[in-house]
């Protein structure tokens, strides 16, 4: 959506730049009337009376040109820079999302190998300590506080492998 977005936004600002380029462009215009005067009209001091049957018509064409485009010049130069600065937001975009993706695809490798090591050695470690701890303290090999360090590091290995499952 993101790169839509821009996508869009480049799209925008190319139409916007055409709009401000087209303003410095001559304008033409033409038009054509038809009028009718009814009633008395005074020409040359004569009073004349003109019916409605009698119609004037003509014709006008204009072109107009833009003298003083300096501030329509700046504004299509201003147009043309904000669609470049558009396509480099674009560009750097894309880059941080490749770069995202790869960044987020070797975490995803990495934990898939820790992941992997705890099911293949790790688990079966801690089972092992557990099982010798329990063992030992119950021959009396070892005290308490031995026993409980054991079963604290077993422990240790069975969260980490909870928190590699979940990663």
């Amino acid at each position: 959506p993101e790169l839509t977005m821009a996508s869009n936004t480049i799209s925008i600002a190319e139409a916007n730049r055409k709009v401000v380029r087209a303003e410095l462009y001559p304008e033409f215009s033409a038009g054509y009337f038809i009028q009718s005067i009814a009633g008395n009209q005074e020409i040359n001091g004569q009073s004349i009376y003109y019916n409605s049957d009698l119609q004037f018509q003509g014709f006008s064409v204009g072109i107009a040109l833009p003298i003083f485009a300096t501030s329509d010049l700046a504004k299509a130069r201003a147009a043309r820079i904000n669609v470049i600065r558009q396509e480099t937001n674009l560009k750097i975009l894309k880059a941080q999302l490749v770069n995202k993706y790869i960044q987020l695809n070797d975490n995803l490798k990495t934990s898939e190998i820790t992941l992997q090591y705890y099911e293949d050695v790790a688990s079966a470690n801690a089972k092992l300590i557990s099982k010798n701890a329990e063992k030992a303290y119950k021959f009396g090999e070892i005290g308490y506080i031995q026993y409980a360090q054991m079963m604290e590091m077993a422990l240790e290995i069975e969260l980490n492998y909870s928190h590699a499952i979940f990663n």
